[in-house]
């Protein structure tokens, strides 16, 4: 079954998803120093097209993240998220220049062009989208695009959060990639990742039978500790 979605994948859609894309793509947002306040003034401009407004915030000189909502803005909008810095590029490593979005062999080469300037063009395009159309939504769409990834999330994500949370209200979020494609007989297939690992402190309390060093035995406290610790290992 064809999911239904409120729009046509017409060529107009993907050209202008395209355009964005590919002028996001070279625009020089290597962190360090990130100078993301371009890209993201970009970003503004495109929504501004299309009656969308923007709420900026800034970390820094130059670090600048941005909110835009269409619909209704509560703890049920569905967020799409990017961030805007790219990790560093040696040109002399580059078949076509890292920030050209040159087309060739069916692709759109530059940094940024996976992780994840696609993302944010993604976000950009379908929100152009649904405001032109002035589409009936029953939960809103929130895009929120980000500084500062690639080097910690000080400067975006992180301040974000402690600055303006209220911005961040949501349901879900879709953002980054679940990994490559992958191609599996002669098929596409696309991961897609539900969780992120993470991490859980335990504290042990480990009991044995008491002793002495000249006697050692396998029911001390500690060497079952180890066989613990050997084990997670």
């Amino acid at each position: 079954m064809r999911p239904e979605i409120p729009f046509d994948c017409n060529s107009e859609f993907l050209e202008d998803g395209i355009r964005v894309f590919r002028e996001l793509l070279r625009i020089d947002t290597t962190n360090p120093p990130g100078n993301e306040v371009v890209a993201a003034n970009r970003a503004v401009e495109w929504l501004q097209e299309v009656g969308v407004e923007s709420k900026i915030h800034d970390s820094a000189p130059t670090r600048r993240s941005l909110v835009a909502c269409i619909g209704p803005d509560d703890e049920n909008t569905l967020i799409l998220s990017a961030h805007l810095d790219v990790v560093p590029a040696d040109p002399e490593q580059w078949e076509h220049p890292p920030f050209s979005a040159v087309i060739a062999d069916e692709c759109i080469w530059g940094r940024g062009a996976i992780d994840m300037k696609h993302m944010a063009a993604y976000g950009l395009t379908i929100v152009r989208e649904l405001a032109r159309l002035k589409t009936p939504l029953k939960r809103g769409v929130k895009l929120v695009l980000v500084a500062d990834e690639e080097a910690g999330c000080e400067f975006g994500s992180l301040h974000l959060a402690r600055h303006r949370p209220e911005w961040l209200k949501g349901s879900v979020a879709i953002t980054e990639v679940g990994g490559f494609t992958l191609h599996v007989d002669g098929h596409h297939v696309y991961p897609v990742q539900v969780a992120e690992k993470g991490f859980v402190w335990l504290r042990l309390h480990i009991k044995g039978m008491p002793g002495h060093g000249s006697m050692p035995h396998k029911e001390g406290a500690f060497v079952k500790l180890a066989e613990i610790v050997d084990q997670i290992a």
